[in-house]
């Protein structure tokens, strides 16, 4: 009897398993058709979610070089970009940039040639930028006809001492996008595209290229496969940056989901044709039924209920995990192609987790985990202090912050980084994880430097903060000395005063101490010591600026002006000379005639040129301007050529001799009169006579050269004087 009752049981028991698995398991069908559609177009929206950034990811990149410029023709001062012609052919080169403009604050458009092209005063892109409500700005251009290739506005603004004063445009073709829509989803069978409010495609991968031949993606649909009432509401969305999904009707039935992508108007769409994700899930749902169906009928309900919902929960995760691998996979493949590392950084552990592609960008390598302490023990070349400090600025603005590195390769030779340092704020809003990419920019360094070679001379960066320091010096500054850049960058390292004339050190001294007090532009003049040793002289003209840590760094550009400096000299000298003798002039005499007191023994001579007025009114300036010319001469023969011999006035010479006696400025005054004599013996309009006075100083005299001078004009006069009584007693005796 308890054998047959238990055999009752068992029976029971395994019919009542067998029941409730068959009801389980219907149960478990009609859900998942019915929930088929939820789950592809929850699929599409996960899908778009992670395109959205990683397509932001790339178009903020793409604003890296234009910043670049910006801040070379900001800190020129001068915005018309038909002088800096050639630097922005080079520089549209190297980026692929089809159009550049430069636009004022009225919104006129002006190209690399100066040439006004439009007035862009009511874009929108124009007054975000001058309004200062976004400090880059991309904005799709509406194609001039069919087939042309999508291209996009992108703005930055010209700062002028913290001032916008200007906007920065340049137009690019769109077509690197195309690449970055990756078609994952459904085992690459999803169409994935990028349009602007309009429905204007801007970007799609190869899978939509097959499926639209219409620029337009409403134009691809008619109104039985998308209503009216369909097209309004998604525009509605497009308008307001709002996502959505939409099933379409057509000959192939689609699932569409939309994701804004939050940069001007654009939407990113996912889709997929009916029948090829109808497949994907049937697969998944039969692989969900066989795992189901190998479990007992045997079990109690209970037993194969647990059963059925730890099989469904394994696929979950494993679907997850899936979901995660391909994502993992589509990071990679992303930043492989933007060569970046991507990093996370925790403040509560002090602990840094990098990516693999770190060594295959800087050449040198990391622990996929290190803490802050090591990389600054090891002198890994990471900018630990710069990085801190970025980190302390973000705790008080939340916002995400850039910084540039140069990283120090061996033999003279940089690769440059530039660091995105992202906040993590906690529910109670403290900053506990810093997450972003460290990118190569070393090509568009190298790609700037270039334009910038074209530039007359050179240009560099200090840190004008203390300690003072050069941060980068281009290949101008290496090539005015005569250096090539890996000679200069070794020689003078970050001591930029190294190049300097030593006994111009002060005056640059005084010059950055004064940009460093606050943000201004000034010019200096100063002499540079060359590779040979020659000096060069050059003009400075910095600006200094304020940067978000408070650090001020200059930016100079300096030119050589050794030529103009020496015309400048030459012009000097020759203005000091006299045109009829060739002898100093009397602004030359004036210049030595001052009331320092005399630290050597000297010697002041004043003559006097009888009868210049009575031959210039008897005879003609012509004669007495010879006759100026014959006695400049006698008196330059008869004084050696160390002293100094001018011509003070009209008929007026002096002669300054150092270091002389009485009896050798007497022999000096007989052989003028000998010289004289023997002229005026050949000469027949004018007779060449003088009266003189001189005087002398010793150093313990405490005489200066105008008080000589007046005792050499005072003796003079009584020369003077004592020839005209000697004529006229001479007259009076015949």
């Amino acid at each position: 009897m308890i054998k047959k009752k238990t055999v009752n049981i068992f029976v029971m028991i395994i019919l009542l398993a067998a029941v409730s698995y068959i009801v389980v398991f219907s149960i478990f069908n009609e859900f998942m058709n019915r929930n088929k559609e939820a789950h592809i177009f929850e699929e599409l929206t996960g899908s778009s979610s992670d395109q959205v950034k990683y397509i932001n990811q790339i178009l903020e990149f793409q604003y890296v070089p234009l910043e670049l410029m910006s801040d070379y023709i900001g800190n020129r001062g001068d915005f018309s970009l038909e002088i800096y012609a050639d630097v922005i052919k080079a520089f549209m080169d190297a980026n692929e940039i089809t159009v550049m403009h430069y636009v004022d604050l009225n919104g006129v458009c002006y190209n690399e040639i100066g040439e006004k092209t439009a007035d862009v005063c009511n874009k929108s892109y124009y007054k975000a930028i001058v309004s200062g409500e976004k400090k880059n700005v991309i904005e799709y251009v509406s194609p001039l006809e069919n087939g042309d290739e999508p291209r996009a506005v992108f703005a930055v603004p010209i700062y002028k001492n913290d001032d916008i004063n200007g906007v920065l445009i340049a137009e690019k073709r769109l077509h690197f996008l195309d690449k970055a829509l990756l078609s994952e989803a459904f085992d690459g069978n999803d169409c994935i595209f990028i349009t602007d409010c309009d429905g204007n495609f801007i970007a799609v991968n190869s899978k939509s290229k097959k499926l639209f031949s219409h620029p337009n993606f409403f134009g691809s649909y008619t109104d039985n496969e998308i209503a009216d009432a369909k097209k309004t509401m998604i525009k509605q969305h497009l308008a307001n940056g709002e996502g959505g999904q939409l099933k379409i009707n057509g000959e192939n039935t689609m699932f569409l989901a939309y994701t804004p992508l939050n940069i001007d108007d654009w939407m990113l769409f996912s889709m997929i044709d009916e029948e090829a994700a109808f497949e994907k899930y049937d697969i998944h749902q039969q692989n969900m039924r066989t795992a189901v169906m190998r479990t007992t009928a045997v079990f109690l309900l209970v037993i194969a209920y647990v059963v059925g919902v730890n099989m469904h929960h394994n696929a979950k995760i494993k679907k997850e995990s899936e979901r995660l691998r391909l994502q993992v996979e589509r990071n990679q493949k992303i930043t492989d192609e933007l060569k970046v590392s991507v990093y996370d950084y925790n403040l509560l552990t002090g602990e840094f987790k990098i990516n693999d592609n770190f060594k295959s960008i800087f050449g040198f390598d990391l622990p996929s985990k290190i803490s802050l302490e090591e990389m600054r023990k090891k002198e890994t070349k990471f900018n630990v202090s710069e990085f801190l400090s970025k980190i302390e600025h973000m705790r008080k603005t939340k916002e995400t912050v850039y910084f540039e590195a140069p990283t120090p390769l061996g033999d003279c030779k940089y690769k440059w980084m530039r660091i995105m340092v992202t906040p993590f704020f906690n529910d109670a809003g403290e900053l506990v994880s810093t997450y972003g990419v460290v990118s190569d920019i070393t090509e568009i360094r190298e790609n700037t430097d270039k334009a910038l070679e074209h530039l007359p001379g050179g240009v560099h960066k200090c840190q004008l903060s203390e300690p003072m320091h050069l941060e980068y010096a281009n290949e101008g500054v290496a090539k005015l000395l005569g250096y090539t850049k890996q000679e200069f960058d070794s020689y003078v390292g970050d001591v930029y005063v190294r190049v300097i004339y030593e006994e111009d050190i002060p005056v640059f001294a005084d010059f950055v101490n004064n940009l460093s007090k606050a943000p201004s532009v000034a010019t200096c003049k100063y002499r540079m010591v060359c590779k040979d040793g020659s000096l060069i002289h050059v003009t400075d003209t910095m600006e200094s600026v304020l940067d978000d840590n408070g650090i001020m760094h200059g930016y100079s550009t300096i030119i050589d002006i050794t030529d103009i400096v020496k015309q400048n000299e030459q012009l000097q000298e020759t203005a000091k000379l006299d045109a009829h003798t060739e002898l100093p002039n009397k602004n030359a005499c004036e210049e030595l005639i001052t009331d320092e007191l005399l630290d050597e023994p000297t010697c002041f001579v004043m003559l006097d040129l009888n009868n210049l007025k009575l031959v210039n009114d008897t005879k003609g300036h012509a004669v007495g301007d010879r006759m100026i010319k014959s006695f400049a001469d006698i008196v330059r023969s008869a004084v050696p050529k160390e002293h100094f011999v001018g011509r003070f006035g009209g008929d007026e010479f002096i002669i300054i001799a150092k270091n002389v006696d009485n009896v050798l400025v007497k022999s000096w005054l007989i052989e003028m009169r000998d010289k004289a004599a023997e002229f005026n013996k050949n000469e027949s309009e004018y007779s060449l006579r003088c009266a003189y006075g001189y005087s002398f100083a010793d150093v313990n005299d405490k005489l200066t050269m105008k008080q000589l001078l007046e005792k050499a004009d005072s003796d003079m006069y009584e020369c003077k004087r004592a020839q005209k009584k000697a004529r006229a007693e001479k007259m009076r005796v015949q």
